[in-house]
């Protein structure tokens, strides 16, 4: 009987030490978290321009650049929703980056008043 429960104890701390976690690795985890790259501007800007596009806003209005770790967007669009949708894209897009919103909304003018003329 003391063989049989020498033997379950042998067992039982044979799992365990399977099942610990390497220290070798887990202390890696952090430093390989550390060197995988952040995103370069760049690449960020083109997130943000295939963001804007996939929305919907069209690209000859609304122009990407970088300027240091900011993105800024800048042109013109045609309604307040329309200037919403492209910061929250952009925003989305950009991640941890900054984005700078120069979007202006230049609403469409309203239908010329009747003339008077109703061709009777």
């Amino acid at each position: 009987m003391k063989t049989l429960c020498i033997c379950a104890a042998l067992m039982v701390a044979a799992i365990a030490v399977a099942q610990a976690p390497d220290p070798a690795q887990t202390s890696t985890a952090p430093a390989q978290a550390a060197t995988q790259a952040r995103p370069t501007p760049a690449d960020v800007m083109q997130k943000v321009k295939v963001a804007l596009s996939e929305a919907g806003l069209a690209a000859n209005t609304l122009s990407v650049s970088t300027h240091a770790d900011a993105v800024v967007v800048t042109g013109h669009v045609g309604s307040a929703a329309d200037a919403t949708k492209a910061a929250l894209a952009a925003q989305t897009a950009a991640g941890d980056f900054r984005v700078i919103n120069e979007i202006e909304v230049t609403e469409a003018a309203p239908p010329a008043a009747a003339s008077g003329n109703t061709g009777k």
